[in-house]
């Protein structure tokens, strides 16, 4: 058995737990990071809320198979959910305080950095969903 297919058969025994365990001691300085303005709060988490849940029901009922056919959308998700979340760490360290664009340009930008903020949950529920499939599917 190659090492990649044993990783991914014994990944709901250990993996698990053994990434829980690595994030415990970050747990509240990840859950308490701001990834978007005070400005528009809580309508983007409101609304952040109601997509996520979505995503993963639509993404459960959609996506299914091999697991060579859920690691291309597992994948793809996490990769725009890095991508989102770079988008929404840059423009909350950069828009205004190194960075002051004009009026016009500064709302433009704020649109796109909503955007990334809801596809960042969006993606994210897709790749546990997708993972978790994939984890199970063996």
């Amino acid at each position: 058995m190659t090492s990649i297919a044993f990783f991914i058969e014994k990944w709901p025994l250990w993996g698990l737990p053994a990434f829980a365990t690595l994030l415990a001691p970050w747990q509240e300085k990840l859950t308490n990071m701001s990834l978007i303005s005070d400005m528009f709060q809580p309508t983007l988490n409101t609304a952040a809320s109601i997509l996520a849940p979505l995503c993963c029901l639509v993404t459960f009922s959609v996506v299914g198979g091999t697991p060579k056919t859920l690691s291309k959308p597992c994948l793809r998700a996490f990769g725009v959910f890095i991508g989102a979340l770079i988008v929404c760490l840059c423009f909350k360290y950069l828009l205004g305080m190194w960075w002051s664009p004009d009026p016009l340009l500064t709302m433009g930008l704020w649109v796109i950095w909503a955007v990334a903020y809801l596809t960042l949950f969006g993606a994210f529920a897709v790749t546990v969903v997708t993972a978790s499939l994939l984890a199970f599917a063996r």
